[in-house]
């Protein structure tokens, strides 16, 4: 399977620190995630870069994982749903993703609402998160294309 961090690192312009409390719909970022150790398995850490569907529904964070998508992937979800400026800063950029409304469990609420917004494709990507395992995280301004900057950033 594809792994496309190389190519999304590439477009990292600016990190910062930001508290997982401080997490909005649309943005990039980059966190440690500390699995807990279950049946037999030892605990263990990973490094996530993830685009936020939802920051904080139950005790959980929906979101979706970089790796499995291309930069070409995320600038045409950039060019359906737009960009803004976060509203709290720093004012990095984000996606544009309508509000999304949880009243189901993940499992089906990713077969419902999650497909609908980012497809098929996309839907190896998509992440439950336990709030309360996230380590370190940033915030990422992600440079999109430059012709959806324009369009959506002025």
């Amino acid at each position: 399977m594809a792994n496309f961090l190389g190519g999304h690192n590439t477009k990292i312009e600016k990190k910062a620190p930001i508290a997982v409390n401080q997490l909005q719909k649309g943005m990039v970022i980059n966190f440690t995630y500390n699995k807990k150790a279950s049946k037999g398995k030892p605990a263990k850490s990973k490094t996530y870069l993830a685009l936020i569907l939802n920051p904080g529904y139950q005790g959980f964070v929906h979101a979706l994982s970089m790796e499995m998508f291309s930069n070409k992937e995320l600038n045409n979800m950039a060019e359906k749903y737009g960009l803004v400026h976060l509203k709290v800063p720093p004012m990095f950029k984000a996606l544009d993703f309508p509000k999304i409304v949880m009243k189901e469990a993940s499992l089906k609420f990713y077969a419902s609402a999650v497909k609908k917004l980012i497809g098929n494709k996309l839907g190896k990507s998509y992440r439950t998160f336990i709030i309360k395992s996230f380590g370190p995280l940033s915030v990422i301004d992600y440079e999109f294309d430059e012709k959806i900057q324009n369009l959506y950033l002025k």
